[in-house]
């Protein structure tokens, strides 16, 4: 993991790594357990690192399977965004290739899997039904469940699946930005650049602000999956390096604000553990503050032993005790924990549900 986090270091600060030796187990590691291949070849064989034979094949396979998913995605995200406008429905491209272009200092660096793009809760039905209209294929086992079922289903569900034909991939439409309801509203009330809006006249994506209330979103994100993966924290090294002390202190008054302040700060002291030196500013005093206390510590410790586990078995990506422990350790206060539970089972449970259907049912015209 700090042969990982030293490398990753070197390639978004622009100084050299130092001398590691990379075998095809650590190469494994980075490109499968922790999503982070492309970057560690590149940087590799920028700084004329120690790499066998097996491991340069494997880097070379991934960096070019990466480019190929960037294509696609290009290709996506144009098809998905003009479906929205043309049935007037506003989006926000976030994540993924929009995190690479604006934040890596060569985009075609970071890992990119799939795509995401958030509609309002509201516009989840017509958004479904505006991209079958142009041939999207409906992945999603949620779909395989009667029609009478599916408006209880669009207001409890976050995401639906899709698949798309003409890029081959894979992508999800968000009807909120995290599981919570709660936290989702008050990230779109503090930072309005994060509402899905109009695609505008000259044709450009509806993309965040890099600004404070996006760095909340990825912290937060990266809290829910438990930061089970350090390609998701290797963000946080070039986005703080964008943000000046104003919007860091404004970070921390959002994170008060929303009873994050825990979650962020034990984020933020393992984000500086992994790779030294961070942009923080401000924010070394604000996370001293409360660097002892229980609310961090529990968290720290948690989100530390999911980051180095050797897999990513019983991480919140893989478990769902482990997916509820980490979306109630984004709430500072026990009551709004309780409160703010996500509702994460229910989504499970139609999806469960539409899995059986599929079963007895063929699939939707």
């Amino acid at each position: 993991m700090r042969d990982l986090a030293a490398i990753l270091r070197a390639g978004l600060a622009g100084t050299q790594a130092p001398a590691i030796s990379i075998d095809a187990r650590l190469a494994q590691f980075a490109m499968v357990r922790h999503r982070v291949g492309p970057i560690v070849g590149a940087v590799a064989a920028r700084d004329g690192l120690s790499v066998s034979t097996e491991a340069a094949e494997m880097f070379r396979i991934d960096a070019d399977a990466n480019k190929d998913v960037r294509a696609r995605m290009k290709v996506l995200t144009l098809r998905v965004a003009g479906a929205f406008a043309a049935a007037g429905i506003p989006m926000l491209f976030f994540k993924g290739q929009s995190v690479a272009d604006r934040l890596y200092p060569v985009p075609g660096w970071r890992d990119v899997r799939d795509a995401d793009v958030l509609v309002p809760p509201a516009s989840l039905g017509p958004a479904t039904r505006a991209l079958e209209r142009v041939g999207f294929a409906l992945s999603d086992p949620l779909f395989a469940l009667p029609g009478f079922v599916q408006p209880a289903m669009m207001r409890a569900i976050r995401d639906l699946h899709f698949h798309d034909p003409a890029a081959d991939h894979l992508f999800e439409v968000h009807s909120r930005l995290l599981f919570s309801r709660g936290l989702s509203a008050r990230l779109l009330a503090d930072d309005p650049s994060l509402r899905p809006r109009p695609l505008a006249s000259g044709g450009a994506l509806p993309v965040p602000d890099i600004g404070p209330g996006f760095a909340h979103y990825l912290l937060l994100h990266g809290c829910v999956s438990g930061w089970s993966r350090l390609k998701w924290m290797a963000d946080l090294v070039p986005l703080f390096a964008k943000l000046d002390d104003a919007g860091r202190r404004q970070l921390a008054e959002f994170a008060q604000g929303a009873g994050t302040a825990a979650a962020v700060k034990a984020s933020l002291i393992l984000a500086r553990e992994a790779f030294g030196e961070l942009a923080l500013g401000p924010l070394e005093n604000w996370i001293d503050e409360d660097a002892g206390t229980a609310a961090v510590q529990t968290r720290l410790k948690t989100y530390a032993a999911w980051l180095n586990a050797p897999m990513a078995g019983g991480s919140p990506l893989n478990s769902r005790m482990a997916s509820l422990k980490s979306a109630q350790f984004l709430h500072d206060g026990r009551l709004a924990q309780l409160w703010l539970l996500p509702s994460g089972g229910v989504s499970a449970a139609f999806r469960t549900l539409g899995k059986w259907s599929k079963r007895y049912a063929s699939p939707r015209a």
